[in-house]
């Protein structure tokens, strides 16, 4: 049930509802078991997924928002950020 805010706001590719849901318990709740698991990484959701640099794969993983888009594709399906843009 606290997870379905997210999914919403995924579906409608609305970029706030997914900064809020960020801000709850339950993301917090995941941070923490990803630590517990694997401590190395920081509390970064940018940190938490790896950005692909090898232009021969199939997909590309967005520097704002970490969806991960097709290769042919210049700019995020999730956030439309450009996918040669500054993070």
């Amino acid at each position: 049930d606290q997870i379905d805010p997210l999914f919403d706001a995924l579906r409608n590719n609305d970029l706030n509802g997914v900064t809020t849901w960020m801000e709850s318990e339950a993301w917090q709740t995941i941070l923490q078991l990803l630590q517990i698991e694997l401590p190395g990484l920081s509390s970064s959701m940018k940190q938490l997924t790896p950005t692909v640099t090898n232009e021969q794969s199939s997909n590309w993983t967005c520097s704002e928002c970490t969806f991960l888009n097709d290769n042919f594709n210049q700019t995020c399906d999730m956030c439309s950020l450009d996918r040669n843009a500054a993070s």
